[in-house]
């Protein structure tokens, strides 16, 4: 997740920026997965998805460890997200 960063954060950093599964402030980027929506993060210095976050369940099971930053479990959120996918989007997962 980079979000509420300086306007155009990719620009002129001298390789071509590709991103899959990440939420990207507008304009964001194409890519697989790709989302341009407020995280709806828990609090200004706390980067935990907050309830409603449109980042939980979307994230890519294939690419990412069995555990989160705080080496908290992955897990499913039944009917959030897309189907069968556990993993968020950012470094922590949202625990129910």
């Amino acid at each position: 997740v980079v979000w509420d960063n300086l306007p155009a954060a990719f620009d002129d950093v001298g390789v071509a920026v590709e991103a899959t599964f990440c939420d990207l402030q507008p304009p964001g980027l194409l890519g697989e997965g790709n989302l341009s929506a407020d995280p709806l993060f828990v609090g200004p210095d706390d980067y935990h998805l907050g309830v409603g976050s449109p980042c939980i369940d979307v994230g890519s099971d294939a690419a990412a460890s069995l555990a989160d930053l705080e080496l908290n479990p992955r897990v499913d959120m039944p009917g959030v997200g897309s189907p069968g996918v556990a993993v968020d989007m950012g470094a922590y997962e949202h625990q129910p």
